[in-house]
């Protein structure tokens, strides 16, 4: 009686490896979305000051305390929109970046997946991402010095419903700074490499 082949094919393992890729490309597309959204939740909670959100929502701000006497706490909505404002661009730039990141990951995977990551738009989704990146490292420690200096005017002014306010400022974000240059340098080489060989490939099409 014939022994039954139990090894795996080259073409099941690449099949299956296809699926698995393109699995993760889906996962890294949802995972865009709910970035997209929760930048976007948070953009109206710090622009608007909805309900009783705290100072500490704002980039940058540990917390803004009022004179133990006052009853009343300083509120999200109680603080100037320029140094909302100025928190919301920092903020938006962040989830922006990490968005352009995984939507260029996902790309990068479905094209694995097919069998074909050889192609412009790959290169270009790479560019997007290198320069989200590139744009959040600088403004993101931008907008949270002006949104401390902005808190920081505000309290020294004493506004008379808290008495004497204190801010406590958290500083430059100096490891998102680091973590978004990283991203960025990141995209733009593999973003030059997939860009020189989609015109390998081009050039090797149109020999044949």
């Amino acid at each position: 009686m014939p022994l039954e082949n139990t090894s795996t094919s080259p073409g099941r393992i690449a099949t299956t490896g296809a699926g698995i890729t393109l699995a993760g490309a889906r996962a890294l597309n949802v995972l865009q979305g709910m970035a997209l959204a929760w930048g976007f939740f948070l953009g109206v909670v710090i622009l608007t000051g909805l309900g009783h959100a705290s100072p500490s929502t704002l980039a940058g701000i540990d917390a803004v305390r009022s004179d133990p006497s006052v009853a009343d706490a300083v509120r999200l909505a109680d603080l100037p929109l320029g140094a909302r404002l100025a928190a919301w661009i920092g903020t938006v730039a962040i989830f922006l970046a990490w968005s352009a990141v995984l939507g260029a990951a996902a790309r990068v995977s479905r094209q694995v997946s097919a069998g074909e990551p050889f192609v412009p738009g790959v290169a270009a989704a790479l560019r997007v991402a290198a320069w989200a990146c590139g744009a959040a490292a600088v403004l993101v420690p931008g907008m949270w010095v002006a949104t401390a200096a902005q808190v920081n005017r505000w309290a020294s002014a004493a506004p008379s419903p808290w008495g004497e306010v204190s801010v406590h400022t958290s500083g430059v974000p100096f490891d998102t700074v680091a973590g978004l240059l990283v991203g960025a340098v990141v995209a733009a080489v593999l973003a030059s490499a997939f860009g020189h060989g989609s015109r390998l490939r081009q050039e090797t099409d149109g020999l044949v």
